[in-house]
């Protein structure tokens, strides 16, 4: 079954506020990690669950996870890396 990553609400508002050529390149590493057979290999898993259950990398940007059970990768937050960790 294959993996999808699905974007919560205010983590797609997020989204949309990031430049054009940004926004393409984090859809083209979704799309790769999503033909991959554990997309969760090119995460790191992030201690304590203030921010999610992992990080994902893409350039200067991260995208805040949590892994569902049935596989899916909800994407929490994104943002620019000197940021992304202030607040929640």
């Amino acid at each position: 079954m294959p993996i999808t990553f699905r974007f919560k609400s205010n983590a797609h508002e997020q989204f949309l506020g990031l430049p054009r050529d940004i926004q393409r390149r984090i859809l083209e590493k979704l799309s790769w990690w999503e033909m991959t057979l554990e997309p969760l290999d090119f995460a790191r898993r992030l201690n304590g669950d203030k921010f999610g259950e992992y990080r994902f990398r893409i350039g200067d940007y991260r995208l805040l996870c949590d892994a569902e059970k049935n596989g899916n990768i909800v994407v929490l937050k994104i943002g620019n890396r000197k940021d992304i960790y202030r607040g929640k």
